[in-house]
């Protein structure tokens, strides 16, 4: 019967060929003693065209990870811990290919070196999409800081977890410490707000307050301020449908609430005026009835 030791030799290049990382094991000097089919699919190399290669003189990467890559094959021939590293490597039609490289030291059975396992992974498509997500990233941050809008987002506690820029300059702070990890309704609002924001914030957690739903409600700025602003809600939830976060949108209506005041004080000036004419008015036809009463004429 085979035994496990002769199973793992006759299927140790099965297991190479059918892994989709590139797997190299590289001599002292940085030849090449063995290299899975892999490379053919990724770089255009038959493993006979590489294997008893130095990679110094095989055109596989730029000089400088070149330079980097005999750096680390030498320490860890050195005995030196290597941690995973990122290398470039460029293949037959000049396409690059951004990689980790993991890798160990064989032994013999007697515990000598006899080369250097290297496990070559492709994340190209990682770091593709890694830089797209940055960019839409700072995209989203750019759109959300330079909005005109307050942005500010709330945890199911009501501790803040996130103001915009306008959100900080409204009220008057310059740095996201001074808002982030504070109870927003209880540093924020003042008096009956405390009470009335905390309504609609319990209102939207239990999907009580629609996104087409407002709400006027004035925030305390640092300087003691009280600034109205109208509120927008929507709601981040989890897999599981429970909401974890609030997301408030809001609008600086100062100059709104002013007119709407100056247009109530000049609606119950009018109203008042209308009573005194009206209840003139009404007292000139009863004087005239009564002199029409008593037979007289005006």
């Amino acid at each position: 019967m085979t035994d496990t030791k002769k199973l793992l030799e006759l299927s140790a290049p099965i297991i190479a060929n059918l892994s989709n990382d590139v797997i190299a094991i590289f001599g002292r000097t940085g030849n090449f003693l063995y290299i899975n089919d892999r490379v053919e699919k990724w770089l255009g190399y038959l493993p006979s065209e590489l294997i008893g290669k130095n990679i110094a003189f095989v055109k596989l990467m730029p000089p400088e990870f070149l330079k980097k890559a005999l750096k680390n094959l030498l320490l860890r021939f050195l005995g030196r811990n290597v941690p995973p590293y990122n290398l470039e490597f460029t293949s037959k039609k000049g396409e690059t290919f951004t990689t980790t490289i993991n890798a160990q030291l064989v032994r013999d059975e007697e515990g000598r070196v006899v080369g250097d396992l290297v496990l070559i992974t492709d994340i190209s498509q990682t770091e593709y999409y890694q830089k797209a997500l940055n960019l839409e990233r700072q995209k989203t941050d750019a759109y959300i800081n330079n909005s005109s809008m307050i942005m500010v987002v709330l945890d199911a506690d009501g501790i803040a977890t996130f103001i915009n820029q306008t959100g900080l300059k409204t009220l008057g702070f310059s740095s996201l410490d001074e808002v982030v990890g504070k109870a927003w309704f209880e540093n924020f609002h003042q008096g009956e707000a405390i009470e009335n924001s905390r309504r609609v914030f319990q209102a939207a957690l239990a999907d009580k307050f629609g996104p087409n739903q407002s709400v006027v409600a004035p925030i305390l700025c640092s300087d003691g301020r009280v600034v109205p602003i109208e509120w927008h809600v929507s709601v981040i939830k989890d897999e599981e449908g429970k909401t974890i976060n609030v997301i408030g949108s809001g609008v600086d209506v100062t100059q709104r609430v002013k007119t709407e005041e100056v247009l109530k004080t000049q609606t119950e000036e009018l109203q008042r005026m209308n009573s005194l004419m009206l209840g003139r008015e009404t007292k000139m036809l009863e004087l005239k009835q009564k002199i029409k009463d008593l037979g007289g004429t005006i």
